[in-house]
């Protein structure tokens, strides 16, 4: 999901993703203790989907951090490259 343009819209958009990141790693605990308790298999596999889920968020969070970096270092060696090319007469 691209994010807003709007600084106040970004900051809403980071803090519900921070939330749902702290509910996710809650749930996925409660499902530990619910497998303790009361049904093993089906908590197992609801917890490995949890953690699997915000594992994925957390390498999309990273990836996105890490395009704008990519992208200014592309711009910075095309740029490099075209200077090298100018020849002026």
């Amino acid at each position: 999901m691209k994010l807003p343009q709007n600084p106040i819209l970004r900051q809403v958009h980071r803090f519900r993703e921070s939330l749902l990141f702290l509910l996710y790693y809650t749930v996925s605990f409660q499902g530990v203790r619910w497998m303790c308790t009361r049904h093993p298999r089906l908590a197992t596999a609801w917890s490995v989907t949890l953690w699997v889920k915000m594992v994925l968020r957390g390498m999309e969070q990273v990836v996105r951090m890490l395009v704008p970096v990519l992208q200014d270092a592309e711009a910075r060696r095309a740029r490099a490259e075209r200077a090298r090319a100018y020849q002026p007469r």
